[in-house]
């Protein structure tokens, strides 16, 4: 290029050309070569010459340097700024501005970079493509305002404006924002609960931190109560009622002044209650339309005729409501049931929507007293009776279950023993305010039953001596009398009786006269004694063998055969008995007939097959062994099991009752025999021989 621009400076080794070996002069010919430092000179004409082979060319290229040098921007070097600030905030005046942070060098600062008040930052521009070198030097200033103060929370009665509202500083607005938003204007109503942001101005500068203030509009309801009071005869203000915070009473339902509380009400008439909460007055006032109620005395007639008894409930008078009293004026309402005195006076109000008459109607009561009818004051009534069967002398006699009050008894009624019963009469039309008392004694048909405690059948020769006992005797008060053989026995009336004697006893019970029952009973009687002939038979006997015995002469008595050290094979019960003997042993028969027993009992030696038991054996033991049929083990006990094996190890089913072994039925021959003794956890191996 013939014409080549550089920025503020250059030196030679900033020109270009196209060629090899490039070399830079001052002049077209001859010359030195420019060294590459050499400062370019701006509208200076450069001369370049190349080296091809190692021949420089005799021609040069010519080119013109151009210095381009532009003047540092101008503008206002201290700048102030509202709050805050950032480098697209600063000035300048000048072509493409840039701004540092140091007055040369350094890296151009991002626009959003935030300014710091009392910093100096340094703005070049460039011309043509070329940045100026000098810079301009702008001290920045930052103005911040601190939010104004004041309260946070503001109250106000029943409305506000924003004008209302307070905050110290200078020039202040208000938001509806913390930030942003447009300026409230001063009449715009406040709304409660809502928070308003002040600011304030301060050197031109408007704060952006802002005072939140939160108004409350204290706007008390008006109190509530009955829209219509009514009072009786006459009342002030202090009887009006309104539920609410310190109320007052007004003429108007706005403004005026609040009514004294003595003032008298004038029925018909509206008052008006506001409250007041928190220090504010409701603006809206409750209505209330006051009547004054005032009734008139009752009617009816003055003179008042009751019988004996009558109470104040019986007085009657036209009218609402009516109560009674004992004097025309003042005093507490009587009981209803307030007995009247014959010749007083009593005074009857009455009232009317609420409202007492003041004044009041007078009746003189007259009363009449009926005697009580008279009678037996206990009347007795066997099996039963009703109230019909109750007598009591009087007019138009009704039975009753109190002294007094309750409802006249059916004549149907059941009477109940022990219960009293009262007698009314009506006289002129006046039952008797007393009452005759009658106590019923009623009692059922008495009942029981007798238990004999000890035989009723004795042997000849013994001492008689059995208890008859009553037991579920009803009624318990009954008297009793006991007999034997149909004859009342002296002294006899005790719920038990021990008899010494045969004959039939049973008792008589009455619970009252002419109220009897008979409990029927039982016979004691003598049994005779059984006849009963000695045992015959062999007094020996072979171990295992059965051996018949018998009684030959046997009446009057069921027999019984007992073998000690022997089983009763068969004939139990008869006068014969078979017996297979296991050792040397008894043999008794009994005969039994009723109370009456006769015994007759044979000695038995074994002798024959067998071994005797032995007397020093350790263990279980068999016995007798060999044997022709029973075998018994000793010791026995509940806990012990036996089990019996052939020969050839084959389990065999020996019936065993009580330790005693039957081998009737099996072969001759010997048999294996094994014990178990639970209780001492062991078994113990036996052999018997069983012979035929």
């Amino acid at each position: 290029s013939a014409t080549q621009t550089f920025c503020n400076s250059g030196t030679v080794a900033n020109l270009t050309a196209t060629g090899t070996t490039i070399q830079w002069y001052a002049a077209s010919t001859g010359g030195t070569a420019l060294s590459t430092g050499t400062a370019l000179t701006n509208g200076t004409i450069y001369y370049a010459s190349q080296t091809v082979s190692s021949c420089e060319s005799t021609t040069r290229l010519a080119v013109t340097a151009t210095i381009n040098a532009p003047a540092a921007p101008t503008g206002s070097t201290s700048q102030t700024f509202c709050n805050n600030g950032t480098v697209a905030s600063l000035t300048a005046m000048g072509t493409a501005i840039q701004w540092y942070a140091a007055s040369t060098g350094g890296t151009p600062l991002s626009s959003t970079a935030a300014l710091t008040t009392g910093t100096t930052y340094y703005a070049s521009q460039t011309v043509s493509g070329c940045e100026s070198a000098a810079r301009l030097a702008v001290t920045a200033t930052i103005n911040a305002p601190a939010a104004p103060t004041g309260t946070s929370a503001q109250t106000f009665c029943n409305s506000g404006t924003v004008a209302s509202l307070t905050a110290t500083g200078t020039s202040i607005e208000w938001y509806s924002t913390n930030t942003g938003g447009s300026v409230l204007s001063t009449s715009t109503s406040l709304t409660n609960g809502t928070t308003y942001y002040a600011s304030q101005t301060v050197s031109g500068c408007e704060s952006a931190a802002r005072l939140a203030v939160t108004a409350t509009i204290n706007a008390p309801a008006a109190p509530t109560g009955s829209a219509s009071q009514t009072f009786c005869n006459s009342g002030t203000v202090a009887n009006l009622t309104a539920a609410g915070t310190a109320i007052q009473w007004y003429a108007t339902s706005t403004g005026g002044t609040a009514l004294s509380t003595n003032l008298a009400l004038t029925s018909g008439t509206t008052y008006y209650a506001s409250q007041t909460v928190s220090g504010c007055e409701s603006a809206t006032r409750l209505a209330v339309t006051a009547t004054i109620n005032t009734p008139a005395a009752p009617t009816g007639s003055s003179v008042q005729t009751f019988c004996s008894g009558a109470n104040v409930a019986q007085l009657v008078a036209l009218g609402t409501n009516l109560q009674w009293y004992s004097a025309n004026a003042g005093g507490s309402p009587l009981s209803t049931s307030a007995v009247l005195t014959n010749g007083t006076t009593y005074y009857a109000s009455q009232t009317l929507s609420g409202c007492e008459s003041a004044v009041r109607f007078p009746v003189v009561a007259i009363v009449n007293t009926t005697p009580a009818p008279t009678g037996s004051a206990t009347q007795a009534f066997c099996n039963g009776g009703t109230v019909s069967n109750l007598t009591a002398a009087g007019t138009a006699i009704q039975w009753y279950a109190a002294s007094t009050g309750g409802t006249a008894l059916s004549t149907s009624t059941s009477l109940a023993n022990g219960t009293t019963y009262y007698a009314e009469q009506t006289l002129n039309n006046c039952p008797s305010v007393a009452r005759l008392a009658v106590t019923a004694q009623v009692q059922p048909q008495p009942s029981a039953t007798i238990l004999v405690q000890g035989p009723t059948d004795y042997c000849a020769n013994q001492t008689i001596s059995t208890n008859f006992a009553l037991s579920g005797l009803q009624p318990a008060s009954s008297t009793v009398a006991w007999r034997r053989n149909g004859t009342v026995l002296s002294g006899a009336t005790g719920t038990s009786y021990l008899a010494t004697q045969i004959g039939y006893y049973d008792a008589v019970l009455e619970s009252l006269p002419g109220c009897a029952t008979t409990v029927p009973g039982d016979s004691l009687a003598v049994q005779t004694p059984p006849i009963l002939t000695p045992i015959t038979g062999q007094s020996w006997a072979v171990q295992g063998v059965t051996q018949q015995y018998q009684v030959l002469g046997s009446t009057g008595g069921t027999l019984q055969w007992t073998a000690t050290g022997g089983v009763i094979a068969s004939g139990q019960g008869t006068t014969t008995a078979n017996v297979a003997w296991l050792a040397n042993g008894t043999l008794e028969v009994t005969s039994t007939n009723g109370a009456c027993v006769e015994t007759q009992t044979l000695n038995v030696v074994l002798s024959g097959v067998g071994l005797e038991e032995p007397t020093d054996r350790k263990g279980a033991v068999l016995y007798p062994n060999p044997t022709l049929r029973f075998a018994q083990i000793t010791p026995w006990s509940a806990g012990t099991t036996v089990r019996v094996y052939a020969t050839d190890g084959r389990l065999l089913s020996v019936p065993c009752a009580d330790g005693i072994l039957d081998f009737d039925g099996f072969a001759a021959g010997l048999y294996q025999v094994v014990v178990w003794d639970s209780a001492a956890d062991q078994a113990q191996h036996l052999r018997v021989q069983v012979q035929r």
